[in-house]
């Protein structure tokens, strides 16, 4: 059920500390069932950030609802969400690169198909992979998955 949600979601969110500083930013991401891969520039302050410490956090969720009731102390949210701590690592390998790449390309794109992808397209794209370890997941009022 938690690979479900998964392969529903359309952000994940990556949570890191800089310091004692938590810092949260959106991603474009895929997911094999073992590792989740991250897409990114390569720099800018999250990549400083995961330099110094490699520890994550990645949210995700889906079927996100507000239910209003006739106050709004009343209202509650429908969700299923999933939390995945781990360690990123950072893909150099150009084949590795370009599976996740495809890996990301299918949790948008969902039709089959590889690409392929030559060295002037891999070497601007920085891949990050955590492996799903510690994966949980969470529903609010009734499942939609």
């Amino acid at each position: 059920m938690i690979h479900k949600a998964i392969g529903r979601a359309v952000t994940c969110r990556l949570a890191m500390a800089e310091g004692e500083k938590p810092y949260v930013v959106p991603m474009c991401f895929g997911f094999d069932g073992e590792y989740f891969f991250l897409h990114s520039a390569r720099n800018g302050k999250k990549v400083e950030i995961l330099k110094k410490n490699p520890h994550v956090c990645l949210e995700l969720e889906t079927d996100v609802e507000v239910i209003r009731e006739d106050k709004p102390c009343r209202w509650s949210v429908k969700y299923f969400s999933v939390i995945c701590e781990g360690t990123v690592e950072t893909v150099e390998d150009a084949a590795l690169k370009s599976y996740a790449l495809n890996v990301i390309t299918r949790q948008y794109q969902r039709e089959p198909g590889e690409y392929t992808y030559d060295e002037n397209e891999l070497e601007p794209v920085l891949i990050y992979r955590v492996r799903a370890d510690n994966l949980t997941g969470k529903i609010s009022g009734p499942g939609r998955i």
